[in-house]
């Protein structure tokens, strides 16, 4: 592709900020130009979720690590579950219903510093805080309108993703003052050809917490952004690439999930961008794979792709990467015959069982030279 083409695809995509976007100190990558690279895991990290008839967990669909907890959304059971740092039961939080505190559809969980826990209630366009892990002590704040995903900045300021109406969005981005009663864009469509919501997901969470950052994938487009406290954008990472797929060929990708899976040549979205000290890590999603694009923060120009499954120490897990904990990157992995028998050295995984929860995989992970 011609790079006026991919000017033209820039502009085609990009959001129009109704608060401004902080520009010029992003980290710039180029997907095209990533070697493929062989990697080693200098350390790994074993650690089993308690299994008992409290913390049966059904899915993993977010993690996120807080004073010195897990905290795991099963999405299938519309429950949260708690762990400690050792994977050892804490409690969980399970109040579907349509009495006071409770929920209907639990589609998205945030976690602050203090131990509170965050769930958005889609069926009812609410959100509700239970006070550490005591579900008899919560709050609910109503949003009065539905949305995809969120993250908390504070008691009463919230980012919501992808805030629609009865027939399409009506927000891409936007921040929510509860104290305020006010909902205002940070980022709304410059194009309104396309209706992004008929179009399949590939990943779980575009809102991610890496540490203490939260970032925003934009889909369809080179840009990453970081949203600080305040709610403010800042692009954090660009990813340029000729792969990226235009609009006009998103049209006829709406409701039709055949044709989605079927494309094999573009860029449809970025999966599980988080960061450690040193680099950002990502999933460029083309089709089904395991490979990463790995970013140098202090020379992005060095960026490299990698495979996971291709290491050994990894054999099992389950993709995609899930956060990043202590500049450790975590998957999950599931019982089988076949990995039990790999890892037979392991004490941790010693006593597990094939109706054991999953084990969390800590690794740290760096380019072979």
């Amino acid at each position: 592709m011609k790079q006026s083409i991919l000017a033209i695809l820039l502009i085609l995509t990009s959001c129009m900020s109704e608060t401004e976007v902080i520009n010029g100190s992003a980290v710039k990558a180029n997907y095209d130009k990533a070697t493929q690279s062989e990697i080693s895991i200098p350390e790994i990290k074993y650690i089993p979720l308690e299994t008992n008839k409290l913390s049966l967990i059904g899915s993993i669909d977010k993690l996120l690590y807080k004073n010195n907890r897990f905290y795991i959304l099963d999405k299938r059971q519309n429950e949260i579950f708690i762990f400690n740092q050792k994977g050892k039961y804490v409690s969980s939080i399970k109040q579907k219903g349509e009495g006071p505190g409770e929920y209907l559809e639990l589609i998205d969980m945030d976690v602050d510093n203090e131990g509170n826990i965050y769930v958005a209630d889609n069926g009812r366009a609410q959100i509700i805080k239970y006070m550490g892990t005591n579900a008899k002590h919560y709050q609910t704040i109503p949003v009065k309108e539905h949305f995809m995903e969120f993250c908390s900045l504070n008691e009463h300021q919230f980012i919501l993703m992808d805030v629609f109406g009865s027939k399409d969005r009506k927000m891409k981005l936007a921040l929510f003052d509860s104290n305020q009663k006010t909902m205002k864009p940070l980022l709304v469509d410059s194009q309104k050809t396309v209706n992004e919501l008929s179009i399949m997901r590939c990943s779980k969470n575009y809102l991610c917490r890496s540490n203490e950052h939260i970032y925003y994938n934009d889909r369809y487009t080179p840009t990453v952004y970081s949203i600080d406290k305040n709610g403010s954008l800042q692009e954090a990472l660009h990813i340029t690439s000729d792969k990226y797929i235009s609009y006009s060929e998103l049209k006829g990708m709406e409701n039709n999930v055949s044709r989605f899976i079927q494309d094999n040549n573009h860029i449809k979205d970025l999966i599980s961008i988080y960061e450690t000290d040193s680099m950002f890590v990502c999933m460029p999603f083309i089709t089904p794979s395991d490979e990463y694009l790995f970013i140098p923060k202090s020379d992005a120009s060095k960026s490299f792709r990698a495979k996971l499954m291709n290491q050994p120490k990894l054999f099992g897990i389950s993709l995609p990467i899930k956060g990043v904990i202590n500049n450790y990157m975590v998957a999950s992995m599931n019982y089988s015959d076949k990995v039990k028998k790999a890892l037979p050295t392991h004490a941790e995984l010693k006593k597990w069982k094939g109706e054991d929860n999953p084990v969390l995989v800590l690794f740290s992970l760096e380019k072979k030279s």
